[in-house]
């Protein structure tokens, strides 16, 4: 999974700030993945009040969910993760008005993990299976079930799985009988 992380900084005032669009002007973002941000609020003074949101379109319909305050002073950042699927997102930093100044310099950074779900489901597994008690990974997993599906062959009180090739073993199992088998164990 690849991480991406974006920063900068700007003068806030009592007009809404769109981090995302690095502006006042409202132009919401449309990365499609799961996003961190993070807001340094170390400059906000005593008596100073800024609100931070996230703006998000869904459908069609703009939705604003407040994410946090900052009222100085030593404040610690906020920390906010949220899925960016939707028709559009932003996160808007907005003064208050109050305190000592209407206007403080705020630092943010952007996280992105890039998961690239179409690659997911179009992108061939490498064969790989689980040894004998070991945990295994999710491809394993998926190896395993498919093949002990397609591929098994019964000899006596062992079974065994046959790896994509139908000839080379991938697992072997052992029966508690070679007639009437109640229970089964892995064995390799």
């Amino acid at each position: 999974m690849a991480i991406t992380t974006t920063a900068d900084s700007a003068t806030i005032s009592t007009t809404p700030y769109y981090l995302g669009a690095d502006s006042t002007s409202k132009s919401l973002q449309t990365i499609a993945r799961r996003v961190g941000v993070t807001i340094d609020w170390t400059n906000v003074a005593e008596g100073d009040r800024f609100v931070a949101k996230l703006v998000r379109v869904i459908n069609g319909n703009e939705r604003t969910k407040i994410i946090g305050y900052a009222q100085g002073p030593s404040v610690p950042p906020l920390d906010f993760c949220f899925d960016g699927i939707s028709d559009g997102w932003d996160v808007t930093v907005t003064s208050e008005g109050t305190g000592t100044a209407t206007e403080r310099s705020i630092a943010w950074a952007f996280t992105y993990e890039a998961v690239d779900l179409a690659a997911l489901f179009t992108t061939a597994l490498t064969e790989s299976y689980a040894t004998d008690g070991a945990a295994p990974t999710a491809a394993q997993a998926l190896f395993a079930i498919q093949q002990w599906q397609q591929e098994r062959v019964v000899s006596g009180t062992t079974l065994t799985v046959k790896k994509l090739d139908g000839s080379t073993t991938a697992m072997t199992f052992t029966l508690n009988d070679s007639s009437a088998p109640t229970s089964i164990t892995r064995s390799g």
